[in-house]
Parts: structure tokens; sequence; C-alpha cells
């Protein structure tokens, strides 16, 4: 049996098309499908990778790897080994450099990785004391011919890392060699894959165990998925011994077969056993995963390019040239003020504003935040705007906070009506008392304003901060803030001071209104409390056999009040309270429009004009828009991974061009695609 078993015809296109994306680099940012094989240590994972590959893996006694091991294996007419080493995320450029370089020659014909391993140690800087290498140790195997957990938290962060790749199928191996409860690596898997939908158990060293005893029976019972179950069920494999130590593939797999042959173990079926069916099983297993996986791959790297475009539309071209700065310096204007327009307008089109189902977007979303701030205020002002609220009750126990009984404050316009008496007639009052009375009623409204203020400069501020993160390079970020908010404190100065006029005109000016509705509001209030009165009266004497028509005008009649001072207050406390709610209405109108829409939304789109970016001197751009090392590796790696993108993408429409089929087949013997595999 030979590695290259591992092979379908039916299916090499997509076999070829995944192999494709990784040599196109799309590995390095999107997880494609994979076979990982792990284990605690000495479980047998280098043994089960010997005998899928037909490489001679080292298998010291104690021997503890230190680092994942990628094996990809492909048929070509040339029989050829590959080996190279990818850095680990944390190394520097120079030592990343330094394990790139590493390629040390091996002989395809017999090829024995111990002493490639053993140098990959030396590179990575592995004593035998070392912590675990983050580095991956990578080989290829092409040809046509036979070629054959728990411990340390890096060693679970790093393996939990992978399994929890959702394109990965997971070997979970357990050696037979120690009890199972010791063994963590399928409690790794259970919590990478909760539902066991991508884990194949694999049983190892099955010859160290007794034969009939006890322990035998629980690993043939977990064999045959009744205890941790998985979906993909179990596997057993026998690994090579000391004694087999120099034997070829061909006896190692004789061995193997024969041990599987007698005892408890041939009761499991040759399916279930030995490295003649573990290939086809994994065959089928890694086939089914490609097919599933690539609509979501090819949606990944659409989602990538995507993502890739607008970060170097983001950064720009390179800015080394005055010339070449101020160019980026108009294109972010251009791009600041599309946004900012469209966020003022209420047009949330854009990927940048999200989705509307979400708070997480909600600050870019200016025109939203706007209005649910103007009805939140114009509710506040209604609820708290006014100084008294003037009620009528029958005990001044029954008084809420802010609240007066009307004949009390009745006692007080009439005393503010004696100080201002002109030459009016009885019965009647002086137009400025409304003036007067509103102005005290008023009160609270330059604090609710200031507050109001606030929020609206909040929104604003909040909106333009995500925008300059959005549009502009990381490294003229800051510059840029400076500008604009420095411009913005301008605008926001102009906003307080229509705040402060508004105010002004409204509480200290004259009670001027055209509005014919104050009086519909005035004497509703008046018709309303006479009508109260009534029902009093007539609540009290409906059972009254001695109620009279004279009765009820007489009533009616002593409705209407008789002292011409307090009649006066009556009257002018009424139309107060229906100036108070025209003045209101027109108050927050005019704070809306000539405040917040004129002086404050209007204006934000020109905080960065073009006309501001033409008159900045050459040293004052090459301040703001000088491109840092930051940018510049910035844009090298989004361009290599829009490439590596476009690539993929290619190989995806050649696929579709070509009318590659992608229907699952179920016979087991004629699928058997590539085989990927991780060691850790």
């Amino acid at each position: 049996m030979s590695a290259m078993d591992l092979q379908s015809k039916d299916h090499r296109e997509i076999l070829d098309l995944v192999d494709n994306l990784r040599s196109q680099g799309v590995s390095r940012y999107i997880d494609l499908p994979e076979i990982i094989v792990c284990g605690d240590q000495s479980a047998g994972k280098s043994s089960v990778l010997e005998a899928i590959s037909g490489l001679s893996f080292p298998s010291k006694e104690n021997l503890c790897t230190r680092f994942a091991t990628e094996l990809i294996l492909r048929r070509d007419d040339e029989v050829k080994v590959a080996v190279s080493i990818t850095p680990g995320p944390n190394r520097s450029s120079s030592r990343a450099e330094k394990l790139s370089s590493y390629d040390p020659h091996i002989d395809p014909r017999n090829p024995n990785l111990e002493p490639v391993i053993e140098g990959a140690k030396i590179i990575m800087g592995i004593s035998k004391n070392h912590a675990f290498s983050s580095d991956i140790l990578r080989i290829e195997l092409a040809g046509n011919t036979e070629q054959g957990i728990s411990g340390a938290p890096t060693v679970k962060r790093m393996v939990t890392k992978y399994m929890k790749r959702p394109r990965c199928i997971i070997l979970a191996v357990v050696s037979a060699g120690a009890q199972f409860a010791v063994q963590e690596v399928t409690e790794l898997a259970r919590v990478a894959d909760e539902n066991g939908d991508r884990t194949m158990g694999l049983i190892t060293k099955p010859d160290k165990l007794d034969a009939g005893s006890d322990m035998e029976k629980a690993y043939f019972e977990l064999a045959q998925n009744k205890d941790v179950k998985f979906r993909l069920g179990w596997h057993v494999l026998k690994n090579r011994d000391f004694s087999m130590k120099n034997a070829t593939s061909a006896e190692r797999d004789a061995a193997e077969e024969e041990f599987f042959s007698k005892g408890l173990w041939k009761a499991l079926g040759p399916r279930y056993c030995g490295i003649k069916s573990l290939k086809p099983r994994l065959s089928e297993v890694l086939k089914e995963q490609i097919v599933t996986q690539l609509p979501s791959l090819i949606g990944d790297i659409e989602v990538g390019i995507a993502e890739c475009q607008e970060e170097l539309e983001k950064l720009g071209s390179p800015r080394t040239t005055p010339g070449e700065q101020r160019q980026y310096l108009y294109n972010f204007s251009s791009r600041f003020r599309s946004l900012i327009t469209k966020s003022i307008d209420g047009i949330y089109h854009e990927k940048f504003f999200g989705v509307a189902a979400t708070d997480e977007h909600a600050e870019k979303r200016i025109r939203a935040r706007i209005q649910e701030a103007i009805e939140t205020f114009s509710q506040t002002m209604e609820a708290n705007g006014e100084e008294n609220v003037i009620v009528e009750v029958e005990s001044s126990d029954d008084l809420k906070p802010r609240e007066i009984e009307r004949s009390v404050y009745l006692a007080h316009v009439k005393n503010t009506m004696k100080r201002n008496r002109g030459c009016e007639l009885p019965g009647t009052f002086n137009p400025m008392i409304i003036s007067e009375l509103f102005r005290d009623q008023a009160q609270p409204w330059p604090d609710l304003v200031r507050n109001f203020k606030s929020r609206i400069v909040g929104i604003g501020r909040d909106a333009i901060e995500h925008i300059i993160i959005e549009v502009a390079a990381p490294d003229s970020v800051d510059s840029i803030r400076d500008i604009i908010f420095g411009q913005l404190q301008e605008i926001e100065k102009g906003l307080g001071s229509r705040f402060d006029k508004l105010v002004e005109q409204c509480t200290k000016g004259h009670a001027i209104t055209y509005n014919e509705t104050m009086i519909e509001k005035a004497q509703k209030a008046q018709a309303e409390r006479i009508k109260k009165n009534m029902e009093r009266k007539l609540d009290s004497s409906w059972n009254n056999n001695h109620m009279t028509k004279e009765t009820v005008l007489l009533w009616m009649t002593e409705a209407t009040e008789s002292n011409t001072g307090a009649y006066a207050a009556s009257l002018a406390t009424d139309y107060m309270q229906a100036y108070y709610k025209v003045s209101l209405k027109r108050f927050i109108d005019d704070l809306s429009v000539q405040a917040i829409e004129h002086d404050f939304l209007q204006r934000l789109p020109d905080l960065f004009s073009n006309d501001d970016v033409h008159r900045l001197s050459n040293e004052e751009v090459d301040q703001i828009a000088a491109e840092g090392p930051e940018s510049s590796v910035l844009r090298k790696n989004h361009n290599e991974k829009l490439a590596a993108f476009h690539a993929g993408l290619n190989a995806l429409a050649r696929l579709s061009k070509h009318g590659a089929s992608f229907k699952r087949s179920r016979q087991v013997e004629d699928d058997a695609p590539s085989k990927r595999s991780r060691e850790y």
C-alpha cells in the first residue's frame, strides 16, 4: 500500500485546487482542509505518519519532537522531498529569515527524517529542556512509487488552536500502552469539536495490552465507538516496535496484518484495523471535508479580497514625495467628506456603517443618533422644563416634587401683577406679566439645553473618530485627528453660541407669538376647569331630590370668578401656560433647525476639505502625511495577501469553468485524496 493510495482520480481536480491554493499562499490567511494528527507525548504520532507516508520518522524512547510537523503528500512524475520551516508568529524578521533558509538535503529514494528533525531542532534553538516551539517543520513528498497533549500549557494552546479550525479533521491518537483516562487528547478534541463531527480516534500500540485483560476489552469497546463516540469512528494501528526499528515499510505492514488476523482484534474487522484500511478511510474523510468546505472557502476568499482592498485604499499609494503626500490628503478629504455626508443624510448602505440590527456600529450613524437625541430632549423638556407644575389637589400632602397648588400659584401671580400694574382696567392684566411669568417658568431650560448640546457634540465627535480611523492610514491618524478636532472645536463654539442665543431670545424677550393655537389652549384650559368644578357639584347632589334647574344655573354662575384680581390672575396663568406650550415646541424646532442643522451638521463635511489641503505648505503636508515604516510594511503585506487571494479565486474560477463535480462519492476505494497531516 503506497502513500499514493491517498489519491483519487475522480477528485484530482479538487485536490489539485487545494494544493494550488496552498502553494499560492492562501493557507497563510485562511485555513484549508487538512488532517491534524495529535495525541499525548509518546502516543505514537510519528509512527502513524511513518505508516501513512513511508517516511522514516524518529521514534526513539522518550523522544519529544517539540514542534509541529506539516506533511504534504502529492502525486508527481518526479520523486522528490522538500523540507522547510515556517517561522512562528513571534519570531523577529532576522530570525524568521534564518529559519526560512533551512533546506536540508534528503535522499528521496531512501528518506530518513531523523537528521532533518534534529537539524530543525538546532536551528529552532530547541534544547533538551527547552519549551515547545511555535515554528512548523514542513515536509512535501511527491512521487509515483511506494513511499511509504497533555503537557506544557504552550503545547495545549498550540494543539487547541489547530483543533479549533473548522476545516480540519482531527485524528486523535490514543496509546493503548497507557491508561485511557490519563490521556488528554480526546478531551481537547471534545472542546474543539463539541459534537465529534470531524474527529476520528486512532488507537496505537494494541500489542502492549495483555490478551484477555480488562484493559484490552476496554480499548476494544473504545474502537467499536461505544465509549467515546465520534461521528468518524475509531481505528486501530499497530506501531513499529523496537525489534522492527530497521524493518522496511512492507515488513512493518505485514507484521501489522498478521497481528490483527488473530485474537480479539480479529473480531473488529479489517475496515477498522491496520494501515491498509486507514489510508482509504482518511481519504474518504478528507475528500468529504474538502467538498463540504469549498463553498465557505470561496466566501472567505472573497471577504479577504474585499478587506485587503479596503485596507489598501486606506493606506493609499506610497507617500515619499510632497506630491504623493498631498494627493493622499486629497483622497482622504474626499473619502472623509463622502462618509460623513452619508452619515448626516442617513444613507447607511456602505459596509462602514454595519447593520442596524446591532449597536456595534451605532456611533457611526449621525442622523439616527441626532433624531433620537432630539426626541429624548423633547421628552425631557416636556417632563422637566417647567419650574413649577401647577396642579389642583384636595390636599397639599398629595403634591409631588416641583408641583404647586393652583391657588398658591395664583396668589403669587396676584402679587406679581400688583408690582407690574399699569393702566389696565380691572379684571385685565399687563401683557408684560406673561413674559415675566414665562421667564420664571422656564428657569430649568439653560441647564437642560447645556446637557443637550454636550450630547449633540458627542454624537459628532464619535462619528468623526470612527471615520478618521476608517479612512486614514495608521501612521497619519493622530496628525489628521489633531487638525480635524481643532477645527471641530470652533464649530462647537459656534453651536454653543447659537444655543445660548436661542435660549436668551426665548426666555428674555417679549412674549410674542402669532400661533392661534395659544388662544385655543387657554380657552380649553378654562373650559376644562369649569367642567371639573361642575362635576364635583353634580356628584355631591346627584341623588338630592331638591336639585332644580335654578340650582344648576346658579352653579354655572358661581363657576365664574367674581373677584376681578383673582380673575385676572387666573386668566394670566392660563395664557402663560398656553404660551409656554407654544414656545416650547417652537424652541425645540429652532434648536433643531437653526443650531443643530445649520450651525453644526452642515459644517461637518468641510472639516477637512480639499481647499484646506491646498492651503497647506509642503512642510505641513510632510508632517501630516509622511509615510512611516508601519504603513510600508502593511501595504506590502496586504498586497501579498491580495495577490494570494486573487490567485486562489482564479483557481476556483478555473475549476468551475472545467465543470468539476462536487458530488460526494460513497465508494471508499475510489476516493483517495491527497493527504495533508500535521503532528502535534
